[in-house]
């Protein structure tokens, strides 16, 4: 945690919940937390060595995925998702940065730091600031909700599912207001309008994914 960060209440609680979040999850997709503690007066943690990149890295570099390799990197998110989710836990942020994809093809989700816990009455972030990253921020998270639950990281896995496979943001705008917005207003877009020949079951399953009501979605 950066030295001048460390005498912020709000971003030392919230690096130790990141901590206490992680400490209890084991599973082969989420990065792994080995050590944490103080030293010199710095809060740290020593994580798992992924050797390879971010998935945001591989879509600079490619502009997109293949299908099938896409729906591997979704799958095994989904099984991390799935593992954190069982423990009342939130990502809140499941974007391609926080993606990481070793040499050998293992897919692990990383940066637990805006996790919330589903069961912890006491919220670091009040209602009315939004968290999350624009582009792939559901519309719960975007009005700033206390109410936001599992099936929001399901709208962001959608939203990057979406990225990665057409190679196009779902929305784009000039600023992340404008972004959050039509996350929030406009319908799921039809992937198919950016590549026709993708299948109509995995169109289905973004649009289903990216639902604005929750009840709508997996």
């Amino acid at each position: 945690l950066p030295r001048h960060l460390a005498h912020d209440a709000a971003f030392v609680e919230r690096f130790k919940r990141e901590v206490k979040a992680t400490c209890v999850m084991s599973h082969p997709n989420i990065v792994r937390i080995h050590d944490t503690g103080i030293e010199k007066g710095i809060f740290y943690l020593a994580t798992e060595f992924i050797d390879g990149e971010t998935l945001n890295q591989r879509l600079r570099r490619e502009g997109k995925l293949p299908l099938i390799e896409a729906l591997r990197v979704g799958r095994d998110v989904a099984r991390a998702l799935n593992h954190a989710h069982a423990r009342n836990i939130l990502h809140r942020d499941v974007k391609p940065e926080n993606v990481m994809i070793s040499r050998n093809g293992v897919v692990k989700l990383a940066d637990l730091g805006l996790v919330k816990f589903l069961n912890d009455e006491q919220f670091i972030t009040a209602e009315g600031i939004a968290v999350g990253t624009p582009h792939y921020i559901s519309p719960e998270q975007a009005r700033a909700l206390k109410s936001v639950d599992h099936r929001s990281d399901l709208y962001s896995l959608g939203a990057m599912l979406f990225h990665i496979i057409t190679g196009r943001l779902p929305y784009e705008g000039d600023n992340g207001a404008e972004v959050m917005k039509r996350h929030v207003f406009e319908a799921a877009p039809d992937p198919r309008g950016v590549d026709p020949n993708l299948p109509a079951n995995i169109a289905e399953m973004l649009m289903k994914l990216m639902a604005k009501n929750p009840d709508q979605r997996f």
